[in-house]
């Protein structure tokens, strides 16, 4: 019989614990319930919604693997390493790590993807090689360059003419005035500017690293993925350029766009006022959206994945997840399920963390609200609020006091757990409507009903959102009823969700 202090669960919580990050050369575990590995490997530009958490990562990376198994060119950028970096810069660096790969795998002499043509006589600097090598070069200056400079240019022009004759030579748009002497001559010097700008360069050149890049790997006959992990780390007004770019350079080049992101963190599209210009991608056109969140709307679908990922961990440990199940007293399996919000990584620290919890206080078992309540409570304050500031540059203060204004009306002031939204008012409300979703995202809210009538609210419809346990699970609060939102009546209506309060954005 398995008990917190066996060393089965000990191993248990280790392997976890060492899977909760993916680590350099360590493969990940990956858990495909919903066939989305199948679906990224194929041949079509991607984009993969899911919180912090939710594995994204996970999937790019086992996608990787699986795709050069299979003789894909993989190339994987985390943005959090060039967040620091400013528009246009970050691009810059994505086609430095672009060349700078293609460049290293035709070197290779024995497995260099360009082997066939590698005997080729070219004049020097005019081969693939050359290209390459030269264009990267030319990214190495521009990124040092501010973003906009002025660059100098000197014209030296000699002239002979007759003995005293007045000679006007023009240079650019100004005219030069010179006597020209027949035995001498003169010289004319004239220094012009030039504002030179990095985007309007990358733009410029475009069409030149996109066609250098489509000839390589047609001579190697080769598709490459371009995987863009973290993607809302990169500065958000800025999104929309990044994707349009290299959505612009992948076109026809058989290089497929994998990128990783939070949903409501991200902006992939933006149109222009004046001239109705679409810069970005469009959703299920240019690129295709797969979604790894699991929400508190199916709850029973989300408790049973959360168990299928628990029940692979445990299976390497040799323990029966039913054994674990022991584990808890009753409601306290349920609160944990309900306290991850549907997120794999939440799950698994709240898990290991209920442990440590109970046995520093000498508990058999992890009760729900003692144990479970408190760990969702220390895992809010360690990582939840840190991920916020971290997650929403610029925009922190705001969201952390649309936080408090929730926690005030629903937690202290109505005393209920889960709050409606009417959606009407998310076309009028658009800003808050935004950070509510991004408080989603952020996993400080959870969604667990999308389309809900109230008993008060006649034919509208709203929204219901759980505010998270880590906000209200401990210390327990004095007549605070927590809403069971999944529960069903004889007519099927969901009435402890419909009597919930409005919460009224704007």
């Amino acid at each position: 019989m398995i008990t917190l202090r066996s060393q089965e669960l000990i191993a248990l919580n280790q392997l976890i614990e060492e899977n909760l990050r993916i680590r350099r050369g360590q493969p990940p575990i990956y858990i495909d319930i919903a066939n989305n590995l199948g679906r990224l490997l194929s041949f079509q530009n991607h984009i993969v919604f899911g919180r912090r958490g939710s594995g994204k990562s996970t999937l790019l990376l086992t996608t990787k693997k699986e795709a050069e198994s299979r003789g894909v060119l993989c190339i994987y950028i985390d943005s959090e390493l060039i967040k620091e970096n400013p528009f246009p810069d970050v691009l810059l660096s994505i086609l430095v790590r672009i060349f700078e790969y293609l460049l290293e795998q035709s070197k290779n002499t024995e497995r260099g993807i360009f082997r066939r043509f590698k005997r080729m006589f070219y004049p020097k600097g005019h081969s693939l090689n050359g290209k390459a090598t030269n264009i990267i070069k030319d990214l190495y200056r521009l990124r040092t360059e501010p973003e906009a400079y002025e660059l100098e240019r000197q014209t030296t022009l000699t002239q002979q003419g007759r003995k005293g004759a007045n000679i006007k030579v023009g240079l650019g748009q100004a005219g030069v005035g010179a006597e020209v002497d027949q035995a001498t001559g003169s010289t004319i010097q004239e220094t012009t500017g030039t504002t030179i700008v990095k985007i309007r360069c990358l733009q410029q050149n475009l069409e030149v690293y996109q066609s250098l890049l489509a000839e390589m790997l047609d001579k190697s006959a080769q598709n490459m993925m371009l995987f863009l992990d973290d993607f809302y780390f990169i500065e958000k007004q800025y999104q929309p350029d990044v994707i349009d770019y290299l959505h612009r350079l992948s076109k026809g080049a058989n290089i497929y766009l994998k990128l990783g992101t939070i949903k409501y963190r991200t902006s992939w599209y933006r149109t222009s006022g004046d001239t109705g210009r679409i810069t970005g991608v469009e959703l299920n056109n240019d690129i295709f959206p797969i979604d790894l969140d699991y929400t508190l709307e199916d709850f029973e679908v989300m408790s049973n994945f959360l168990d299928e990922i628990l029940s692979k961990f445990a299976e390497k440990a040799d323990i029966e997840i039913g054994d674990l199940d022991n584990l808890f007293t009753e409601g306290g399996k349920n609160m944990l399920h309900l306290s991850s919000g549907g997120v794999p990584r939440d799950f698994l620290n709240l898990f290991v963390k209920s442990q440590n919890i109970a046995r520093s206080r000498l508990l058999e078992k992890m009760e729900k609200q003692r144990v479970v309540g408190e760990a969702a409570r220390q895992y809010l304050n360690e990582t939840k609020k840190p991920n916020l500031s971290e997650d929403s540059v610029g925009d922190s203060s705001s969201l952390t006091q649309m936080i408090s204004r929730i926690c005030k009306f629903a937690i202290e002031t109505r005393k209920k757990t889960v709050f409606l939204v009417d959606q009407g008012e998310s076309s009028k409300n658009p800003e808050d409507y935004d950070k509510l979703k991004q408080l989603m995202d952020l996993r400080f809210i959870h969604l667990v009903d999308s389309n809900t009538s109230a008993t008060y609210g006649g034919r509208k419809r709203y929204e219901g959102y759980m505010v998270d346990a880590g906000l209200w699970a401990s210390p327990r609060i004095f007549g605070l009823e927590e809403v069971d939102f999944a529960k069903v009546d004889a007519s099927g209506r969901k009435d402890e969700l419909r009597n919930c309060p409005k919460f009224k954005l704007g």
